[in-house]
Parts: structure tokens; sequence; C-alpha cells
């Protein structure tokens, strides 16, 4: 508050050098607007007023506020929402983003929206004057207020006074590069996206053809580079074919070119439907659409897929393969004939595992594909051929995960290689233990040895023929670290699963750990024993 009171008793120059301290206080400090009186607010209020661009902007800071949550501060808080708009023709840039800030003026353009009593300025002028912003000079106000439109455009389009302007003018800002990073603490979106988002969402609120002559211009943006802007324009366009306003040869071009030159999610949840549309209506469109389709489930597609029912992708290439009057790929046409039956087959399950039974050959190929993506780190935790795939397709048919397991091998030292391939030795060690060996053997250790690898030893050491010396001297150390209780007693454990198959790798001096382990000790179920905590560890020279 004696900020406040030094701002306000301080002439323009000293008010000037103050205001940038006062702005990161109300940025930082979330306390201190529970400490505002009607007086400070006041105090505050009139820097709207004041010569220096940066005191007008802490004035209209507070404003943006004090308009929706300061209803105990002022007696009408719509003037003070006037006051922000008012501040959004400022011509300092400065000003103009501190009043586009996307959480309050979006929070004062949703009061006025839904309460008929707040009205800072008319309704009309608010949508007219939100759409205009998106053309502002200043690359910052334009994605602020992107982020508003975003929010609300589709009301705002319906309160235009003039819809057409309104479509022009949004129309008019596909043409514009700049792009937005939104994130939490930072909502801005571009205004070309806003717009789309605007224009699809809003569609209802305004006349349709009159995007009619602006369709090559919206299908234009399939080929923007950012994904949400050509994922909302496939939506647009699929609006536009499905009430008529557009014909799809209009269109077939951008939509083919498109579908070639990216893969499925690329351009969103819509463009499989609108692609359809297009190949069923042109001959010559069916390949490209197929092969972009089908992207959908091949190896292209390495992305984390919570695989649902209704699927668009694959709904589009059943109807696809139905329908044209050619022949396709064999397990295109057997998932194609699978979704026809039942939309739901694909709830929960990658078409790869359902396609393992008829098809083993070629899904082995496409798990060989992204698998060694895996292992030549290309691909993380978030990818689809982390862990569960393999087992799902080895439950359904074997022969599909053909030398799968041994690409794993090579790389076992990474984690997902290395989860992965234990989750395929514990679901099937018949068709993966054999190759665990020689992936140890490839690799080089250091202790201590993660818990993980020495599960992994201790479930596949039947089939070890032999112990690479450094392992062996690994797992040793492993078990005196004082690095992690749990990396002890697999590490143990795995030493004493090689002991009890006839490889001479653990230690005489660890002999008393092996009664320990018969008794089930060191397992994780109950109460397991830290090796060190032993009698056998003392005898053993840990401690």
């Amino acid at each position: 508050m004696d900020l406040a009171r030094r701002l306000d008793q301080a002439d323009p120059g000293e008010r000037a050098a103050l205001a940038p301290q006062v702005l990161e206080l109300l940025l930082d400090d979330f306390d201190w607007w529970d400490n505002l009186t009607p007086s400070v607010v006041a105090q505050f209020l009139s820097m709207l007023d004041g010569t220096d661009p940066a005191t007008r902007s802490v004035g209209v800071f507070v404003a943006g506020h004090v308009a929706v949550y300061g209803d105990e501060y002022v007696d009408d808080q719509s003037e003070v929402a006037a006051s922000v708009f008012d501040a959004l023709g400022d011509e300092s840039p400065v000003v103009r983003q501190t009043a586009a800030n996307p959480r309050r003026l979006g929070d004062i353009v949703k009061e006025a929206l839904e309460n008929d009593e707040y009205r800072p300025i008319p309704r009309e002028r608010i949508a007219a004057t939100l759409f205009e912003l998106l053309h502002d000079p200043d690359p910052a106000v334009r994605r602020r207020v992107g982020k508003v439109a975003f929010s609300h455009g589709a009301e705002l389009i319906g309160i235009h006074s003039d819809p057409a302007a309104a479509v022009e003018t949004l129309v008019d800002t596909f043409g514009d590069p700049l792009n937005a990073y939104c994130t939490y603490t930072r909502p801005v979106a571009s205004p070309r996206h806003a717009a789309l988002v605007t224009l699809d969402e809003g569609f209802e609120e305004y006349d349709g053809s009159l995007l009619a002559a602006h369709a090559e211009t919206v299908a234009e943006r399939l080929h923007d580079d950012r994904r949400g802007v050509r994922s909302w324009a496939a939506r647009l366009l699929d609006t536009l074919a499905s009430a008529g306003v557009v014909a799809v040869g209009d269109i077939a071009d951008d939509v083919v070119t498109a579908a070639q030159r990216n893969d499925s999610r690329a351009l969103g949840w819509r463009f499989p439907r609108l692609a359809l549309r297009v190949a069923l209506t042109r001959r010559d469109a069916v390949g490209p659409v197929y092969e972009h389709l089908r992207t959908r489930f091949t190896a292209a597609n390495t992305r984390t897929d919570r695989w649902r029912r209704n699927d668009p992708d694959l709904i589009a290439i059943s109807r696809l393969v139905r329908a044209a009057d050619r022949s396709f790929d064999p397990p295109a046409e057997t998932l194609a004939a699978m979704v026809a039956r039942d939309t739901a087959a694909t709830d929960k399950t990658d078409p790869l595992a359902l396609l393992a039974p008829d098809h083993p050959e070629f899904v082995a190929d496409q798990l060989r594909h992204g698998y060694r993506l895996l292992v030549e780190g290309e691909l993380d935790h978030g990818s689809r051929f982390y862990r569960d795939l393999v087992v799902d397709v080895a439950d359904r048919n074997p022969a599909a995960i053909e030398t799968v397991p041994e690409i794993l091998a090579e790389n076992l030292p990474r984690s997902e290689v290395r989860k992965t391939l234990a989750a395929l030795v514990d679901a099937h060690p018949d068709l993966a233990a054999h190759v665990v060996p020689d992936a140890f053997a490839r690799a080089e250790w250091e202790p201590p040895l993660r818990y993980q690898h020495s599960q992994l030893i201790e479930e596949t050491a039947e089939h070890w023929e032999t112990v690479p010396d450094g392992l062996a001297e690994t797992l040793v150390e492993t078990v005196g670290t004082d690095r992690s209780e749990k990396r002890r007693r697999f590490a143990i454990r795995a030493l004493v699963a090689f002991h009890e198959v006839g490889l001479p790798v653990l230690p005489e001096r660890f002999s008393p750990f092996i009664d320990l382990y018969d008794q089930g000790a060191f397992d994780d179920d109950g109460d397991p024993v830290d090796p060190l905590e032993t009698d056998a560890a003392e005898g053993a020279g840990l401690r």
C-alpha cells in the first residue's frame, strides 16, 4: 500500500520509474490483492490517465482485475471494464498488451456475454473490437487477443453487427504467419488459429455461404506449419462440405496434397472424413488418401495411441476399402472388414494386434521397424512401441514378433528397451528369454546394476551358458553397494539364480546367502530382507 501512495504522490517522471516495480509486485504476490482498499484502487485507476505508458499499464492491469473481481472496491464494474476496452486502443503497444491480458480480458468478455446487466460497451462493439485487434500491429497483442477469440469467438461472431464484415476480418488473418506457443502460464493463440476455431464453432451463428468464396483460402491452411491450424482448417472444410456450402471438387487438390505430405493425426480427427469425401468423388485421389489413412495402423504411426472405438481414420479406411473399385493390401482389407463389423474392435486394442493372427509377416515387419527406432533412441516411453504392443501381439500370434526379441537385445542398457524386453520375457519367456544372455554380453556394465537388469537375469538364468566376467563382478559389487537396498537384493538374487543352474559365479563367501534366497528372504512379497542386514553379510565381508 505504501508503494501505491508513493505512486499517487509522485510526479509523472517518478511514477514512470516506479510503475515497473508495482507491476512486478502485482504479478508475483497474489496475497497483495487481498490487501486492496477502495482508496488504493482509486489511486491505481487514476493512473489510466497517466502521461507515461508504463503508468497507464499499471492502471489498466488493476482495472482488468477490478472489472470482474472487485465489486467491493467500485460502484460500477462495467465502467471499469470500459476503461480496459479503451486501453485496447491506446497508442502504446505496452498498454495494449496489458489490456489484452488473456485471462483478465477473457473474464471481462465472459461476464459481458453471460450477464445482461454487465455492459462495458455494447456487445456488438466487443465482437468488432476483438476481431479487429487480431490485426493489431503488435504481435503480442494479436497473440493475447487470439486466445480470447479462441475461447469466445463462436459467441462473438453471433453478436457481431455485420457478420459479413466479421467473416472477412477473420479470413484476412489466415495470411498472418505469427505463431503462438500456449502454456498454462502464457495462454495465447495465433490469430489464424483463433479465426478458424471461431468460424467453425460459430458456424451456426452466421450465414455459412459467406465463406463460399473463401473455401480455397481455408484449404490452403491444410499446409500450415502448425498442427492445430491444419486440424481446424480440416474441421472447417468438413463443416462447409457437410452443409453444402462448398463443392468437394473445389478443395480436392489441397486435400490430396495435404494427405500426401502428412501422416494420420497430423491433420486432426476430422480430416479422415474430409479425405474420404474427396476419394469417393475423385478416382485419382483414392491412392493418396489410402496411403495417408493406412499410416494410422502401420509403423509410420509411432506415437502413443489410446486406441478407442469409432476411430476416425480406421472408419474412413474401412469405408474406402469397401467402396472403391480396386483392391488393397490384404491387411487393410482385413482391418476394414473388422471395423465394418464392429467399430469398437479397436477399443483399447492396437490394430497390429488385431491383424497378428491373419497377417503375421506384415505385423512382424511393422514391429521390427518400430522397435528398431526404439533401440536406436529415436523413440521413448511415450511411443506406441514402448512395452505393451509386442506383448499384445505375441499373445495373439507368437509368429508375428519374429526377430523382434533379437532387435531389442541390441541395446539393453537403454531403459525403454530393457523394460520392453523384460515385459516380453515376463509374459512369454519361451519367445524372448533366449536373447537375454547375448544382450548382456554385448554391453558394458558398471556397478551398481539397476535392479530391473538383475531381475531380468534371475528370470532367464536357465538360458545362460556362460556369464561374462565383467557382469559377474558388477553383480558382486552391487550386493555391497550403499546406493539402494533394492539393487542389493536383486543382485544377490541374480547371483544365486546363476549358482542354482550350475554357473559358478557366486563367490564362496556368499554361500550363506543361498539358504536365505531359498527361504524367500529377498522376495518382494511380504517384508524383504536387506542383504547387508543379515549375518551372511558379515561372513561375506560386506560389513
